[in-house]
């Protein structure tokens, strides 16, 4: 505690606080997960059939793939995998808890919204009260990023486990002004049985059509 983010799966509850720490709970044996990197947890998503936990930090998006089960790695590939400590309640097998973390692109604003539907990934980035913050202006961006620039986006990574599986730069899509949604980003949510994705902002709440 205190816990910040919450991600239920079929198999499997994932918990994040703002202390570089995440608990995964899954039958009757629990893992927490202590990580050397100074990491605020915001949102969770866990997606059982690829093996991966998606993890959005005060500081950018990360990628968890469960080691035997995830495949491929994420862009930037050069980059080396998270270190981190853990503690096993419960049961003497690990394999279900050993994942391997990586931070995901470069842009290093706040995660305040995160979705998974189907092969795409939805994320609502912030810069808000970040040193030299500014605004995304095309829809579609494929270029790389200003590496020390946080970037205010709704970014929707396109296939993005097909990517990772080859190590290859993910494809992605930004919505934010240059589609009339105006105000920082503030909450995501999109509805599984439709094609409807709601989008909160510090103007208001808006809709868009997948």
């Amino acid at each position: 505690p205190p816990v910040w983010a919450i991600s239920v799966g079929p198999d499997r509850v994932v918990f994040g606080n703002r202390n570089s720490r995440l608990a995964i709970v899954s039958d009757n044996a629990v893992a927490t997960l202590r990580f050397n990197e100074n990491l605020k947890f915001t949102h969770i998503v866990v997606d059982v059939d690829k093996g991966v936990i998606w993890a959005g930090t005060e500081s950018g998006l990360l990628w968890g793939g469960l080691q035997g089960h995830a495949v491929g790695k994420p862009w930037p590939t050069q980059r080396v995998y998270l270190g981190w400590t853990g503690t096993l309640f419960g049961s003497r097998d690990t394999n279900d808890f050993q994942y391997r973390w990586k931070v995901v692109g470069y842009n290093t604003a706040r995660i305040v919204g995160l979705e998974k539907k189907s092969s795409d990934l939805w994320t609502a980035y912030s810069s808000r009260g970040a040193a030299k913050a500014r605004r995304t202006q095309s829809k579609t961006n494929y270029q790389d990023e200003n590496k020390a620039n946080p970037i205010t986006t709704i970014r929707r990574y396109v296939g993005i486990d097909e990517y990772i599986s080859r190590k290859q730069t993910g494809k992605y899509e930004n919505y934010l002004n240059n589609i009339g949604i105006n105000g920082e980003p503030s909450a995501l949510y999109i509805n599984p049985d439709s094609s409807k994705v709601w989008i909160g902002t510090t103007s208001g709440l808006w809709e868009l059509e997948q």
